[in-house]
């Protein structure tokens, strides 16, 4: 038994049996290797993880529901090996970095303390119901030995008490659903570990552990005790005498008070988080800064009205943040969140963007540095995400011309590619003043941007440079359509065409459809008039669309964007227009000797080419809806959230991220994982929005924040794919213009036609 002289020596060196116990410290393996035991244990706990995941080791954990013996002694062993050890204390003592990077979900460093958290969040996904009755009678064991080591004014109890709350916290979710339900009783701990180690100055790490606790469960918990935190709390913050871990871990329990607890309850002391934070960031490094900025983040948006009364403050310290950390991508990014909170604040607004444009356009006109101007490009698009549509007068008119001017010289792929978005947020807030503008010449904004797209789309550009343009077109083709000519817009389509049919990368391809898919949804018979009048070297231009989009169909990223590709190949099919039906595209992999039931090697695939077979494009958008169907479109995007693109990549990562398609190299066996099977999806398709099942109750995700405006206000958005999809398959089969039962159903593969003989059923 590992677990009392691992105590001894790590958490409790001071004991009587310390000295004895460190000699047992060596784990002799059977071929003479000797082994640490706290590396020992992290490798016992790692293999039970992989266990957990494993059906055929399900029986030693569970019966059903209930768990196990093994499960229940389990649970209480992690509970000791949770506790804080000697080692991490002196580390958090020494460096608060360490500290703040050991209670990051994603922390970097490795340790029993760690092992033991990755594998109670295995159990909690694995077998939640079982998990919270285990950690129930584990954790009340062990808040009364935390109890009884107290009243003997043992020191180490406070370590056994940190435990218990911090192993609970893991399991917050379920354990909150259970406390509802009385499934789970909270109050116990709130008397026996919380209110004791709150009031413990001497142990700050478990002072901390604390508010950290109740903020987790301040819903859930009775009103007054999660008022009584919130004021201490913004005592806490704002003390510059406290111990830094206090504070903290008073700064991670400020940021979930204001999330998720109503403005009520936090505003009498907002103005007391504020400043305080504001004071704590300018103390902290580049490694910890982001959670009292992610804190001060959540605090503005309690009351607009608390907020602008400190918006001189606020924006200081953000501005400040920003020209020393500017290459901090985690920094970067609540830096723009919070000065889009503050672009949308009535009442702070104007006085902000006074302060923020003069800095920005400054980086943006006068700064050497490429990576500076990017992160300049990166506020300033933040700024008009917050501004209302239209802008307020005078915007427009002081953000274009810097910006416009900066990306018609540069040829720094980051540059151009943070010009694409804030140029794609220009447009959907401005347009129509975009559209009036003008040049000494005459030159308006929108041909402005017009031309910056053209040049993008040549061929001597990067794919990478142009990642972004996909995402600006698709918004010209909401907001534009009424503001330029027809011959415009068809002389966009022919510039982004000629370069989509010479694309190598699929990620490049994928980028661009969303804005194909647009336009065939709006005007699916001119998007095919027009695109079988482009003429490219040896086929039309709506062949080279149609082959392009058939082919990274599935590689389209966004959860609105997926659901627009899909209603407009819908849209398109059921024109049944001959030069649709007349184009052939790549179809089904051909099955042979090397590629049948084996991994495919890059080496293997150069070798041996995969080789397709060639069918009627209209076969081949019902394959890949009947495919959309399967992966389930719902639930797959709506726990990703956002509705557009993603962060700024390079070249060389693009190509690296393509090729990883072309399979792996020869690295010998591959190994899998047993899974537990799942229940029909088809059975639940219909009736049922499927984006709410991934929805969980963690009001630390604002997920519609990321969800583009002109996203929300478009039908297709708000309606059921699957739904849509299904009456689509209906309909197609009983119009007898498509031909589905002698042109299209002999191509389908068995899966196929099982799936869509269900869905029609």
């Amino acid at each position: 038994d590992l677990q009392e002289p691992y105590m001894h020596a790590f958490v409790y060196p001071e004991s009587e049996h310390s000295e004895s116990a460190t000699g047992m410290l060596v784990h002799c393996s059977e071929d003479g290797d000797t082994q640490a035991v706290d590396s020992y244990l992290c490798g016992i706990f790692e293999w039970i993880s992989i266990a957990v995941e494993s059906r055929s080791a399900r029986s030693l954990f569970v019966a059903g529901t209930v768990p196990t013996p093994l499960m229940r002694g389990l649970v209480g062993s992690l509970l000791c090996y949770m506790q804080i050890t000697t080692e991490i204390l002196a580390d958090w003592a020494d460096d608060l970095d360490l500290f703040v990077a050991d209670e990051e979900e994603e922390g970097y460093r490795f340790s029993v303390r760690v092992s033991v958290q990755d594998l109670v969040q295995a159990l909690v996904t694995a077998f939640p119901q079982a998990l919270v009755a285990s950690l129930g009678d584990a954790a009340r064991a062990q808040s009364a030995v935390a109890a009884q080591r107290r009243r003997s004014q043992d020191d180490s109890w406070w370590l056994a008490s940190e435990a218990v709350l911090s192993t609970i916290d893991i399991a917050a979710s379920e354990l909150k659903d259970a406390a509802r339900g009385d499934l789970f009783e909270l109050s116990s701990f709130l008397d026996n570990d919380v209110w004791p180690l709150a009031q413990s100055p001497r142990f700050p790490f478990g002072q901390g552990r604390a508010f950290v606790f109740v903020s987790s469960f301040a819903q859930t918990l009775p009103p007054e005790v999660a008022v009584a935190f919130v004021g201490a709390a913004a005592t806490a913050v704002a003390d510059p005498q406290l111990h830094p871990g206090v504070r903290l871990s008073a700064v991670r329990a400020t940021t979930k008070f204001c999330r998720r607890l109503q403005p009520t309850q936090v505003k009498p002391h907002l103005d007391s988080f504020i400043r305080g934070l504001a004071s704590i960031i300018s103390q902290l490094s580049e490694n910890s800064a982001h959670i009292a900025l992610d804190a001060l983040h959540a605090a503005l948006r309690v009351d607009p009205d608390v907020t602008a009364s400190l918006e001189p403050l606020i924006s200081e310290v953000v501005m400040s943040v920003w020209k020393k950390y500017h290459a901090d991508v985690l920094l970067n990014g609540i830096v723009v969140d919070i000065i889009e909170d503050l672009a949308a604040n009535p009442h702070a607004r104007d006085a902000f963007a006074r302060r923020a444009l003069s800095t920005i356009g400054s980086a943006i006109s006068g700064a050497d540095d490429t990576t500076v101007i990017a992160s300049a490009i990166d506020l300033l698009c933040g700024l008009i995400k917050g501004m209302p549509s239209p802008m307020p007068e005078g915007y427009t008119d002081a953000i274009f011309p810097s910006l416009m001017r900066v990306l018609s010289i540069t040829n720094d792929s980051e540059v151009q590619q943070c010009g694409q978005l804030c140029l794609k947020s220009l447009v959907q807030k401005d347009a129509v003043r975009l559209s009036q503008w003008r040049d000494e010449q005459g030159t308006s904004g929108l041909e402005f941007i017009f031309g910056f797209v053209a040049e993008l789309m040549s061929p001597e550009k990067s794919e990478s440079a142009a990642l972004f343009v996909g995402d600006l077109a698709c918004k010209i083709a909401q907001r534009c359509t009424t503001l330029v000519s027809s011959e415009t817009l068809a002389a966009l389509v022919r510039t982004i065409t000629v370069r989509l049919a010479t694309a190598r990368m699929a990620s490049f391809s994928a980028s661009l459809l969303p804005f194909y898919a647009q336009l065939a949804v709006r005007h699916p018979d001119g998007f095919v008039d027009l695109l079988s009048s482009i003429e490219l070297d040896s086929r039309s231009g709506l062949h080279a669309v149609l082959s392009a989009w058939l082919a990274n169909y599935l590689d389209v990223q966004g959860y609105y964007s997926r659901k627009v590709s899909a209603a407009g190949l819908m849209r398109l099919f059921v024109l049944a227009d001959a030069r649709i039906k007349s184009l052939m595209v790549q179809g089904d992999l051909i099955s042979n000797s090397a590629n049948s039931d084996k991994i495919v090697t890059r080496s293997m695939s150069r070798t041996n080419p995969d080789q397709y077979t060639t069918i009627p494009a209209p076969a081949k958008i019902v394959k890949l809806l009947l495919a959309e169907m399967d992966v389930d479109l719902e639930c797959h995007f709506a726990s990703r959230g956002g509705a557009g693109s993603g962060v700024i990549v390079d070249e060389a990562g693009l190509a690296d991220a393509d090729s990883d398609d072309e399979g792996w190299e020869d690295d010998g066996d591959v190994h899998s994982l047993d899974g537990f099977a799942y229940p029909d999806k088809h059975s639940l398709l219909f009736g049922t929005n499927n984006r709410e099942l991934f929805l969980n109750d963690s009001d630390d995700t604002d997920f519609d924040d990321n969800i583009d405006d002109d996203a929300l206000a478009d039908p297709l958005y708000h309606q059921d794919l699957n739904e849509s999809l299904g009456m689509f398959f209906k309909q197609i089969v009983r119009d007898p213009q498509h031909d589905f039962h002698t042109s299209i159903e002999p191509l389908l593969t068995d899966v196929e036609r099982a799936t869509f003989a269900k869905v029609c059923s």
